[in-house]
């Protein structure tokens, strides 16, 4: 049998729309989320203050050019003394050592460039290079027994006149405890590396007569 609309259907279709062809402004409600999200101000990036990082401290003593870098760099900043400079000159003063002489006092030592040693060590090692003042006097003796030139440039007559007061003190190499316990240890070491020499001689003695 042939089939007939009814009257109460209707003629229209739905058509639904595919998704190719859907846009934002279909959807109000995302035509609102939009226009929300474009109203809402972004917060502005502002830059971190640089941090301005100042230099380490370069050592104890901030008022020497030298503290904070090693002595074999200091002793590269300073000229070594002429070879044929004389006793008595800048670059040997009779009772005082040169600004290289410290250095290299002190890289001996194994101290940093700001060490200052002490009056009796400072003695001490003017007398091993001949100096000092026992050795200035005889210096000075002799100069003026052969008539010769003496070098003072320190003009020590002038500036430590107290020295001549009394010239009865016996002279020689100046010492202190601690250069005589650095004596001491030293003598220790030697002994030690003596004795061990002993032993590996004596070792290989026996190895040898062992076969």
């Amino acid at each position: 049998m042939p089939t007939t609309d009814s009257p109460g259907a209707s003629s229209l279709t739905l058509q639904t729309p595919s998704k190719g062809t859907s846009s934002p402004t279909d959807d109000p409600s995302a035509q609102l989320m939009s226009e929300l999200l474009a109203s809402i101000e972004k917060p502005k990036y502002e830059p971190k203050d640089s941090i301005i990082r100042t230099p380490k401290s370069r050592g104890t003593n901030v008022h020497s050019g030298f503290a904070g870098i090693s002595v074999t760099n200091a002793i590269l900043q300073l000229e070594p003394p002429p070879e044929n400079a004389p006793m008595g000159s800048k670059h040997h003063p009779w009772l005082r050592l040169t600004g290289y002489e410290l250095l290299t006092l002190r890289k001996r030592m194994k101290k940093n460039a700001i060490w200052k040693p002490s009056e009796t060590m400072v003695g001490a090692e003017l007398m091993d290079l001949g100096r000092g003042f026992p050795n200035y006097l005889a210096a000075k003796k002799q100069a003026e027994a052969e008539g010769t030139d003496f070098v003072d440039e320190d003009d020590i007559v002038s500036t430590r006149p107290e020295l001549f007061t009394n010239l009865t003190s016996p002279g020689g190499r100046p010492i202190n405890r601690g250069m005589v316990l650095n004596a001491a240890k030293k003598r220790k070491r030697e002994g030690l590396s003596e004795l061990v020499d002993d032993q590996k001689e004596s070792l290989s003695k026996k190895v040898l007569q062992s076969f």
